[in-house]
Order: structure tokens, then sequence, then C-alpha cells
């Protein structure tokens, strides 16, 4: 994640903490940030902050010196997450959690103002979006479609085959939107693409 200095840079560790960094001294970080306890899944730059997600919640620390303003415990791990940096919706950062719910968290107030998909026990692992559609995909290899401007599920997408049914590889563990694409990388090494 870049800052407004061209050279300085932020990232979420595997070990749960976020580091600064100066990409002509990249033998070690500026600053590390203290732990969440689980891995960090997401960063994103709002209003100086910096917000990241993890199996614990969402963390806001502030950008200059990485200490902690506050966190917002969820009722279930956060597994992947989604901002857009432009746009009326640029104070909305999206998740997905273990439970199956798919949520919005409104940055400017630091709580979530809606659920696009209630609790349905299957998890949502990826997630990518655009000015106008969001993509959440679960462990039973589905990719759900909502609208972002009138807040509601589009349709569901299987991408399971009959040869996935029988040996179970078929969770989407990440994904990726190029315009009219969305890229599903498989639990079994495999990269679908759902043509949009």
């Amino acid at each position: 994640m870049n800052i407004e200095n061209e050279h300085l840079f932020y990232s979420g560790s595997y070990d749960g903490t976020i580091q600064l960094w100066d990409d002509r001294k990249l033998q070690s970080s500026l600053k590390t940030s203290i732990k969440h306890s689980g891995y960090v899944n997401s960063l994103c730059f709002y209003n100086n902050q910096i917000y990241s997600t993890s199996i614990d919640g969402i963390s806001i620390f502030d950008s200059n010196n990485l200490k902690l303003i506050s966190k917002s415990k969820q009722k279930s791990e956060i597994l992947s997450s989604c901002h857009l940096s432009t746009g009326e919706n640029s104070s909305h950062l999206y998740f997905s959690s273990k439970d199956g719910s798919v949520k919005i968290f409104d940055m400017n107030c630091n709580q979530v103002i809606f659920t696009l998909n209630e609790i349905d026990q299957i998890s949502m692992n990826a997630m990518d979006c655009n000015l106008n559609r969001l993509y959440s995909c679960n462990n039973q290899g589905q990719v759900k479609e909502f609208d972002l401007e009138n807040l509601y599920e589009i349709q569901t997408f299987e991408t399971k085959s009959m040869n996935d049914l029988k040996n179970m590889d078929s969770s989407i563990r990440s994904c990726l939107l190029c315009e009219n694409l969305l890229l599903l990388g498989i639990q079994s090494r495999k990269i679908k693409v759902l043509l949009l």
C-alpha cells in the first residue's frame, strides 16, 4: 500500500503486524505495529489512517506512527475484505467472514452499516469489487454477486463441476476482478475464469 511519499509503503504480514517501509532501505522496516491475533488479510488507507483486517476484526492505526487508535471486534473471523479508494462509497470497507456474512463497514463512523449476506455458515474466503459490483466467493465453489448501489444480491454463480463434487476441492481461495472477467484461485491449484 503506497502513501503520499513515493518511497514509502505499508505491508500487512502473516505474523499479524503492519510495517512501514522505505523502498530505498529495504533491509528493515521503519516502523512496526502491534500484532493482530492472526495474519493481516488486507490494508486500506483512509483519512490518514490505516485500516487492517484480520481474524480478530478491524484495527485502525495512525498512518504516521502505526499506533493503534481503535479496534472493532466482529462476531466472526474476517477472512477477506476490499476497499475502493474512489467514488461515492470510498468510505466503505467491504468484508466477508467465516460465518458466511458479507458486511459494509463505514470508516467515517467506524461501524458496520449494512449486511449484504446474512450468516449461512459457509465461509466466504475471497472477494473483489468495482464501483458497482462486489463478488464474494465461498468454500463450496459459489460466487455471489452484489449490487453496491442498491445493496442486494443479484445472483449466485456455481463454479463446481461434477469432479469437484467428488473430491471436495472446489473451495475458492482467491479472486481478482479484471474488467468483465473474474479470475478464481481454487484450492485444488486450479484457476477458473468466470465471464461476467
